[in-house]
């Protein structure tokens, strides 16, 4: 649920935003889609903290952090 916060910015409802990684985030190329760049940068915009959800290792995921611009690994 997306709201406008005292100062006019869109905040959200949601602390935190979990997301799969394989399957889910990623195309089974291990690209991302333009849209679910846009979706998590929209999410993390709105207030809420984005966590990438994996077995991977988390040296793994460096580079996926850095292309979203998270700062939540």
């Amino acid at each position: 649920m997306v709201s406008n916060n005292d100062d006019g910015r869109a905040g959200t409802d949601f602390g935190l935003v979990a997301i799969d990684v394989d399957g889910t985030l990623l195309r089974t190329d291990k690209h991302f889609t333009r849209c679910c760049t846009v979706a998590v940068a929209g999410a993390a915009a709105c207030g809420a903290r984005v966590v990438l959800a994996s077995a991977r290792p988390p040296r793994s995921l460096r580079n996926l952090y850095r292309h979203l611009q998270l700062d939540t690994l």
